[in-house]
């Protein structure tokens, strides 16, 4: 599911956990298909595209964590109930600053080798 650049609405069905996953980057593709796969049997899974990866566009906008975190934002509020969100490296910078700023629609997080230099 691409939201980015238009942010369109996303409909989620179904009493399942969900677990929004934020990967790591350009290159993962066996990342993208993988996590999910494993996890969509006990949850609903969605997986979108960070901006400038995969088929995303890169917007003429400066890119950071908060502008990432913005993008995704409208998903956490769509789905009714909290949502799990797993990160991997970039992803989980993101998925950490999007935690902190919505932490009310967050029932947990994830997040492996995130890329947030200050917290080494």
């Amino acid at each position: 599911m691409n939201l980015l650049p238009s942010r369109r609405p996303v409909k989620a069905e179904g009493e399942r956990p969900t677990v929004i996953c934020l990967d790591s980057g350009l290159g993962v593709t066996l990342q993208r298909q993988s996590l999910p796969e494993r996890l969509r049997f006990r949850n609903r899974v969605l997986a979108p595209e960070l901006r400038g990866y995969a088929t995303s566009r890169a917007s003429g906008t400066p890119l950071s964590l908060d502008a990432e975190a913005a993008l995704i934002a409208p998903l956490v509020h769509v789905i009714s109930g909290k949502v799990y969100l797993v990160g991997h490296g970039y992803g989980a910078a993101v998925a950490l600053r999007l935690a902190l700023a919505h932490r009310e629609r967050i029932a947990g997080l994830v997040l492996y080798e995130p890329t947030l230099f200050s917290l080494l």
